[in-house]
C-alpha cells in the first residue's frame, strides 16, 4: 500500500493537504489504541514531505526504524540536529508550566502539542521524552493535565520500554489517573497565588482522598493551612466525602457546603453528589435538606435513591413507613434478600394487629418470600391510614388484578399527605403506573378485565380470537394468576386452545394460593362451573361472595368473620347453597362443626370444601387429645380417624394405616375427604420409607401386610372370601389379621351374599392379649363396620321397600321361639328324651296336623334367615 493510499489523498505537492491528512488519519490510529496504525501513518507522513524536498532539490535524511533510536531515558543523547527542535519545545512547555493564566487551559496544552504531531518521529520521541522529565519535576501539576499529555505525547509507549522508561511510564500512568476535585476551568479562574493555595492544599488532599487513607485526610483538615474555598461543586462534594470518611464535622464547614450544594440546580449535580449530601442530612437529621435532596434524585428520576434517604429518615419514627420506602427502593434499586435478613433486627415490629400484619407481608417481599398475610382484596377491608393505602398498592401491583390497581391509583391521586409523606405517595403512584403499563392484552381484553371486582364481570362474552391471540402462553398464566375468577366459558377456551394445560398449572407456583389452586382444579375438572357456586341464580354482590368463597382454598390470611360482616346479606334463593354451608366455618373457624361438616357432602362438584375439612382435621389434631378423638372415632367420625392417623404416624405406625384406611373406605360418603386421604396417603408412605418398613412383597399371614394397605385401589384388595385361606401367624392373630378382614369388608362394601365374618371372632378371642390402644382402635373399626352394615340396610329399604330383608331385635326374638317350636314339632328326636315325652298332650291327628303346619313354617323361616 503506497504513501497516498495510507493518507487516503491523491498524490499532491500541497504540503497543506498532506498536513490536513496526516491530522485526520491521527484521529483514527491513536498510538494508544492502534500503535502500528499510528507508526504506518506516520512514516506515510514523513515520506510525502520528503518527495516535497525532493522536488525541491533538497537532500532529506533517511526515515529510519524508530527501534534504532530508542536508548533509556537517562542516557538518551540528542543529535545536534535535535537539539534545537527540543530546545524549543522545552522553553515553551516551561513557559506553559509557569504561566497561570495558560498553565490550565486544555487548549493550550493541545496547542502545543500539535505542532510536535508534524515533527519526524526520532524528533517527537526526543521532545516527548525531555516533555516527561520536565514534568516529572513539576508534582503540583493536576491529574487532568497529564492525561492530556498521556493521550498527546504518546506516553503509553514508555510502558513496553527500558527498565527506566517502564518506571516514569508506570508514574505518569498513575498520576493522570488521580483527579483533582476541581475542575481545570475552576483553576484557570484563580490567580497566580490563588492556584499556588489551593494546589497546596489539593494535591495532598486528594491523594489521600484517593488513597482512602483516613489518617492522612484526617490530618490534612484537622491542620490550620492557607487555601480558598472554591466554588467548585466537585471540590464540595469530594470535601463532604472526607469528613464523612474521618467522621469530621465541624458544623459552620459542614453547615456552609451543605446550603451551598443543595442551593445548586439539580442537574448540575449527579446521583452520588446528592447520596453524599443526603448522607450528611440524614447524620444532622436535617429535614428540609433531606427533602432537598429527595427533590434532587426526584429530577433526576433516581426513584430507587429517593425510597433509600426516605427509608433511612423513616427508621427512627414510623417503622410501618419505613418499609413502605424499604419495598419501593427494592423496585429500582434491589438489594439481595440477605441483606434484610440481617436489617430486620433494625426494624422493630409494630404492636398493632394490623400493622403487624402489614409489617410481616412487607418483611416478606424484602426477603423474596410470599408471605400469606394477604390472599386478596377483601383481607384489606378495615384497614385505613396512608400505611394501609401504600400497602394495598403494592399488593395490587404484585398480585391483584388490572380494575384494583386502577382503583388503587386513583385513590393515591387523591390522597393529601404532609410534608414527610409526599414522596412516599409519589414513588406509589409512579411504580403503579409502570405495573398498569405493563399490560399485555388488547384493548378489547383490557377493557372486559376492567370490569373485574364487579358482578358485571361474569355476565362479560367469550373472548373473541383477537384477545386470544394477543397475549403468549406465560401472558396468560400471569393473566389467570391476577384474574383467577375468569368466566367458565374463558377458561374452557384456554383450556382448548392448550393455553392452560394440568402440566403448566402443575409446574408454575402462583401467588396467592387460593388462585394457584382454583386454577388447577378448574383445569383438572373442566366440567366444574363457577356458577355453580351460587346454584345459577345471580344476585347483587355475587362477586364478593364468589371471591370471599373460593379464598378459603387458603387456609391462611384474614379472619373470615370480618369479611362476612362487610358482605351483602345473602338472598333466600341462596339459602341452603354452597355460600350458605361455608358461613358457620367462616364464623366459627376455631371450633369443630361435626353437623356443618357433614352437610357439605351435599355439594360433592364444590372443591373448596375439601379445604374446610382440611381445616376442620387439622383444628382437631391441635385441640383434642387421643382419648377425646377415639371417643369422637366411635361415634362414627371420619374427621376423627384422620386426625387419629396424624396424631399416631410417628409412635404407633399400625394403627395409624388402620385409621387411614378408615378414613378412606368412607370416602364414598364423605367426598371432600378426598385431599386430606391423599396428603395422609403420602406422609403415611414417606414414613413408612423412612422407618425401613417398605418391602417389595408382603405376606398376609403377616403382621407386615398391614404396611402394604395404603392404597385406595380397590382391585388390589384381597376378598375375605380368599383371605381366609390363608392360615395366619399367631403373631398376626392378636390384631392384625382380623383387622385385615375388617378393613377389607370396609374397603369393597358387603356384597349380596354377605361376608364370613368368623375371622372377626379373633378380636374377641384375643382381646386380653392386645394393647391398649389396638382395643381401643378395634373397638372403633367394629364401629364403623356397623355403620356400614347400618347404611347398606337403609340403602336396601330405599330402594327395595317393604321387600328389604329387615328384621327389628322383637322380630328376631319371636322368630326364635317360632323356629324352635317348629324344629320340635318336626324333629322331636333331637331333643333327646325332652322330645320323648309327650309335652303337649296332643292326639295323634293333631300331632300330625302340627307336623303338616310347622314343617313348611320352619322351611320358611330357614329361607328367611
Amino acid at each position: 500500500m503506497g504513501i497516498w493510499d495510507v493518507l487516503e489523498i491523491e498524490i499532491t505537492t500541497d504540503e497543506a493537504a498532506i498536513k490536513k491528512a496526516y491530522r485526520r488519519k491521527l484521529r483514527q490510529h491513536h498510538p494508544e489504541d492502534d500503535p502500528a496504525g499510528f507508526q504506518r501513518v506516520r512514516e506515510a507522513y514523513e515520506r510525502a514531505l520528503a518527495t516535497l524536498n525532493e522536488a525541491d532539490g533538497s537532500a532529506t535524511a533517511p526515515i529510519l526504524d524508530d527501534a534504532e533510536h530508542i536508548v533509556p531515558l537517562s542516557v538518551r543523547v540528542v543529535s545536534d540536529g535535535l537539539a534545537e527542535v527540543v530546545s524549543q519545545f522545552a522553553e515553551s512547555l516551561n513557559q506553559l508550566i509557569s504561566n497561570p493564566c495558560c498553565r490550565f487551559k486544555q487548549e493550550q496544552w493541545q496547542s502545543w502539542i500539535e505542532p510536535m504531531h508534524l515533527l519526524p518521529i526520532t524528533q517527537q520521541q526526543a521532545v516527548s521524552d525531555t516533555a516527561a522529565e520536565l514534568i516529572m519535576s513539576n508534582p503540583w501539576l493536576p491529574g487532568e493535565v497529564i492525561e492530556i499529555l498521556w493521550q498527546g505525547l504518546g506516553w503509553p509507549l514508555l510502558l513496553t520500554g527500558t527498565e527506566r522508561q517502564r518506571e516514569v511510564g508506570e508514574n505518569l500512568d498513575a498520576w493522570r489517573q488521580q483527579s483533582t476535585s476541581v475542575e481545570l476551568a475552576d483553576l484557570d479562574r484563580l490567580s497566580g497565588a490563588e492556584q499556588r493555595a489551593a494546589l497546596s492544599f489539593l494535591r495532598p488532599f486528594d491523594l489521600a482522598l484517593g488513597y482512602g487513607d483516613t489518617e492522612a485526610l484526617g490530618q490534612i483538615l484537622r491542620q490550620p493551612t492557607t487555601t480558598l474555598f472554591l466554588s467548585s461543586v466537585k471540590f464540595r462534594i469530594r470535601l463532604l466525602k472526607a469528613c464523612q470518611a474521618c467522621h469530621f464535622y465541624p458544623a459552620s464547614v459542614i453547615g456552609s457546603l451543605v446550603k451551598r450544594l443543595v442551593d445548586e440546580s439539580a442537574e448540575s449535580l449527579t446521583i452520588r453528589d446528592w447520596e453524599v449530601i443526603g448522607e450528611v442530612g440524614l447524620k444532622f437529621d436535617d429535614h428540609p435538606v433531606i427533602h432537598q435532596v429527595s427533590e434532587g434524585f426526584m429530577a433526576l428520576n433516581a426513584f430507587g435513591e429517593v425510597a433509600e434517604v426516605q427509608y433511612q429518615q423513616a427508621l427512627k419514627n414510623n417503622p410501618l413507613l419505613a418499609m413502605c420506602y424499604a419495598f419501593l427502593r427494592q423496585q429500582w434499586k434491589p438489594l439481595p434478600p440477605v441483606f434484610w435478613r440481617a436489617e430486620r433486627r433494625l426494624l422493630p415490629a409494630p404492636e398493632s394487629g394490623e400493622a403487624h400484619r402489614m409489617f410481616d407481608w412487607l418483611y416478606g417481599q424484602l426477603i423474596e418470600l410470599d408471605q400469606p398475610t394477604f390472599n386478596h382484596r377483601l383481607d384489606f377491608l378495615g384497614l385505613d391510614g396512608l400505611e394501609a393505602l401504600l400497602v394495598k398498592a403494592f399488593w395490587a401491583g404484585r398480585f391483584g388484578s388490572w380494575a384494583w390497581m386502577e382503583t388503587i391509583r386513583q385513590q393515591l391521586k387523591a390522597t393529601k399527605t404532609d410534608f414527610g409523606e409526599r414522596f412516599a405517595v409519589t414513588l406509589t403512584l409512579i411504580w403503579l403506573e409502570e405495573q398498569l403499563a405493563s399490560q399485555t392484552a388488547c384493548v378489547s381484553l383490557q377493557k372486559k378485565l376492567a370490569l373485574y371486582e364487579t358482578d358485571a364481570f361474569f355476565e362479560v362474552a367469550a373472548l373473541i380470537e383477537e384477545e386470544v391471540q394477543s397475549q403468549d402462553k406465560s401472558q396468560w398464566l400471569k393473566c389467570i394468576a391476577r384474574h383467577p375468577l375468569v368466566p367458565d366459558s374463558w377458561f374452557h377456551q384456554l383450556i382448548e386452545r392448550e393455553i392452560l394445560t394440568k402440566q403448566d398449572l402443575w409446574d408454575v407456583s402462583v401467588f396467592p394460593a387460593y388462585a394457584d389452586s382454583l386454577s388447577f382444579f378448574r383445569c383438572v375438572n373442566p366440567e366444574f362451573r363457577l356458577s355453580s357456586c351460587w346454584l345459577d341464580a345471580p344476585f347483587d354482590g355475587i362477586f364478593d361472595w364468589a371471591l370471599f368463597f373460593f379464598s378459603h382454598m387458603s387456609p391462611v390470611g384474614v379472619q373470615r368473620q370480618k369479611i362476612l360482616d362487610t358482605l351483602p346479606v345473602l338472598p333466600s334463593s341462596q339459602a341452603d347453597g354452597p355460600f350458605t354451608k361455608l358461613i358457620p366455618f367462616a364464623l366459627q373457624p376455631d371450633v369443630y362443626l361435626p353437623d356443618a361438616l357433614q352437610s357439605l357432602n351435599v355439594y360433592p362438584e364444590q372443591f373448596v370444601f375439601r379445604s374446610i375439612v382440611d381445616a376442620q382435621v387439622t383444628l382437631l389434631t391441635r385441640t383434642c387429645d387421643q382419648t377425646q378423638l377415639i371417643t369422637l372415632a366411635k361415634n362414627g367420625d371420619v374427621a376423627a380417624c384422620c386426625a387419629l392417623s396424624r396424631l399416631l404416624e410417628h409412635d404407633h405406625f399400625d394403627e395409624a394405616i388402620v385409621y387411614w384406611n378408615l378414613t378412606a373406605a368412607a370416602l364414598g360418603r364423605h367426598p371432600h375427604f378426598l385431599d386430606v386421604i391423599v396428603w395422609q396417603q403420602q406422609s403415611l408412605t414417606r414414613l413408612r420409607e423412612e422407618k425401613g418398613l417398605k418391602q417389595e412383597s408382603y405376606r398376609v399371614t403377616n403382621p407386615t401386610f398391614i404396611h402394604a394397605m395404603l392404597t385406595r385401589d380397590k382391585d388390589w384388595f384381597m376378598s375375605p372370601a380368599e383371605m381366609a385361606e390363608f392360615s395366619p401367624a399367631d403373631e398376626a392373630k392378636n390384631f392384625h389379621y382380623p383387622m385385615y378382614h375388617l378393613l377389607t369388608q370396609l374397603h369393597l362394601g358387603l356384597g349380596d351374599k354377605g361376608y364370613d365374618l368368623s375371622a372377626l371372632e379373633m378380636f374377641t378371642h384375643r382381646r386380653a392379649l392386645q394393647t391398649d390402644l389396638q382395643r381401643e382402635t378395634t373397638d372403633v373399626a367394629i364401629a364403623h363396620l356397623e355403620v356400614m352394615y347400618q347404611h347398606r340396610l337403609e340403602q336396601d329399604i330405599q330402594h327395595k321397600g317393604k321387600k328389604a330383608a329387615t328384621f327389628s331385635k322383637t322380630n328376631l326374638q319371636w322368630m326364635l321361639v317360632v323356629f324352635c317350636t317348629a324344629w320340635l314339632f318336626s324333629f322331636p328326636s333331637t331333643f333327646g328324651q325332652i322330645g320323648k315325652q309327650d309335652i303337649f298332650q296332643l292326639s295323634a291327628s293333631a300331632k300330625e296336623f302340627a307336623k303338616i303346619f310347622f314343617i313348611p313354617l320352619f322351611i320358611y323361616l330357614v329361607w328367611k334367615i
